[in-house]
């Protein structure tokens, strides 16, 4: 796998759903993300439940993974003309 080379030098901080309860899990999730995102991170890992960001990102990313695993487009329909990185997936299927 390669590093994510198109992300921009100013993204510092990821926010992350707090769904590994284990703690060498989460230090394996960083240390991956670090390995492949081409800067020096901080990130957090928090409840879902405490934070409405997550919740929004959570309930695109399921529309989007609704939509290649299950061919099912009913909502990722509403959001797809505002999430960029759809060009660059759609390339794939």
């Amino acid at each position: 796998m390669s590093t994510i080379t198109s992300l921009k030098a100013d993204i510092t901080n990821i926010i992350i759903d707090n769904f590994l309860n284990d703690l060498n899990k989460i230090h394996t999730m960083d240390k991956y993300l670090n390995s492949k995102i081409p800067t020096d991170l901080e990130i957090q890992h928090v409840n879902s439940e405490l934070n409405n960001g997550i919740q929004a990102v959570d309930i695109v990313a399921g529309a989007i993974h609704k939509r290649y695993r299950d061919k099912d487009h009913r909502y990722y329909d509403i959001f797809k003309n505002r999430i960029e990185i759809s060009n660059h997936v759609n390339q794939f299927f």
